[in-house]
């Protein structure tokens, strides 16, 4: 920090969900000083689970090739942001995140180029590219009827192993449910998932866990767990369990639950805080944005320490919607509040939202965002970029209905991965710099 209290970084990004985190990890490893800041905002409300695109409105089954998909898209859905980075930027940005990822204990698998069907706690059967290797044994276990042991946890108030699997029904005929109580879960008390998990990486409270376990298991049994093994190494956690069990163990996502997405955050951030080129990481909210000169901005954060202004050249706006403030709303209007950039919106209040709350189309809300060009620049009404040095990537974007698609995490990263790369050239930062920094 310089004595005036001003931070110089080559790109300030703003947010700490899913696209931000990745924007920061891709623009350090081209060679860019980045100062990254924001709440994690709808991120404690992820699955953890990498979804690519898993449907399109109006069809009745899921898609099982995301990249065929992508294809028809283009053709169906020409507005919807994930067509602008193309295919190739979406396999590099998936692949390298991917890595980062599995070097810090937190390894994501699938089934080659096509989706897969995870089981969920609803006994919903959900289309997905990419999850935890630690839910992976329950996809084939499903899928070839294993006999299966579904745990749930007393004081856990989110996960119902008995009514998730009268949920599934003949989706899994051998699977079958009981309950546990841990010693401090029990008695009324609730059973947070976060800090359950955290709990487990003792290796005596997982001990006791597997002692319950071992307790109910049947013949031939793989058992079914929610998602609380562990937050830091959790592939290393299960495999230490499985040998304390004896039998085949696999994680279920379960929403609300933060620890799949606490994962992930704390692997990026690990990654980040290692990285000589991340100058700061600010747990906090960008209070105002000035655009002082093109391609120089200054941020104004609502923290005192260790920062309390960030100058840039670029600027990432991964501020997510409305739960992370990237956009906000009154009766009549929405707005991105820092930049004041248009949102494309539907033109009246009424038109928001549609009269049927399953509507196959969606609601007019969840299209609202920010349109920009392909490089994910915000442009005018005449597709204009509107500041040289700022970009927008994730939820924030237009057209997106990232729920009603199945393509969350797709979005983020792919779109992290094409505005970085665009960001590279425009604030001309060649190979050699890039080099020199891996030197």
């Amino acid at each position: 920090m310089t004595k005036s209290g001003v931070i110089h970084v080559d790109v300030a990004v703003v947010g700490c969900g899913l696209a931000g985190l990745a924007a920061a990890r891709f623009a350090a490893d081209r060679g860019c000083r980045v100062a990254i800041v924001g709440a994690s905002g709808a991120m404690d409300l992820s699955s953890g689970l990498f979804d690519l695109l898993g449907a399109l409105p109006g069809e009745e089954r899921p898609r099982e090739d995301p990249w065929l998909a992508l294809q028809d898209l283009g053709e169906r859905f020409p507005e919807h942001p994930l067509n602008k980075p193309g295919a190739d930027a979406v396999a590099c940005a998936l692949d390298s995140l991917g890595s980062v990822l599995a070097r810090r204990g937190v390894e994501y698998t699938g089934s080659g180029k096509h989706n897969i069907i995870l089981p969920t706690q609803l006994g919903t059967l959900r289309p997905t590219y990419r999850v935890p290797a630690t839910m992976w044994p329950g996809i084939e276990a499903r899928e070839n009827n294993s006999p299966c042991l579904v745990l749930d946890i007393e004081g856990m108030k989110d996960f119902d192993a008995e009514g998730m699997l009268a949920a599934l029904g003949d989706a899994w005929p051998r699977a079958r449910s009981d309950s546990l109580s841990l010693t401090g879960f029990s008695l009324g008390r609730e059973a947070r998932p976060l800090l359950l998990a955290r709990s487990l990486e003792n290796v005596q409270n997982l001990e006791a866990l597997a002692r319950a376990v071992r307790s109910r298991l049947g013949k031939n049994e793989v058992v079914g767990l929610p998602a609380v093994l562990g937050v830091h190494n959790p592939d290393g956690i299960k495999r230490r369990f499985q040998e304390m069990v004896g039998a085949p163990v696999f994680e279920i996502p379960i929403l609300p639950n933060p620890v799949p997405a606490g994962r992930i955050r704390e692997a990026l951030y690990s990654a980040l805080r290692e990285d000589e080129a991340i100058r700061t990481l600010i747990p906090g909210r960008v209070q105002s944005a000035r655009v002082l000169a093109d391609r120089d901005f200054l941020l104004e954060t609502d923290r005192q320490e260790p920062e309390k202004q960030i100058r840039s050249s670029a600027v990432v706006l991964a501020s997510g919607r409305f739960l992370g403030h990237g956009l906000r709303a009154e009766r009549g209007r929405i707005w991105e509040p820092l930049l004041q950039l248009p949102v494309a919106q539907p033109q009246m209040r009424s038109a928001w939202h549609s009269p049927d709350l399953f509507d196959p189309d969606g609601h007019g809300v969840d299209r609202a965002g920010l349109e920009t060009d392909a490089r994910f620049r915000p442009v005018d009404g005449r597709g204009r970029a509107i500041y040289n040095g700022v970009y927008a990537i994730g939820s924030i974007l237009a057209h997106a209905d990232w729920m009603r698609f199945k393509c969350g995490a797709g979005m983020c990263l792919a779109s992290a991965w094409r505005a970085v790369e665009g960001m590279v050239v425009d604030l001309g930062l060649g190979a050699d710099r890039e080099e020199a920094r891996r030197k």
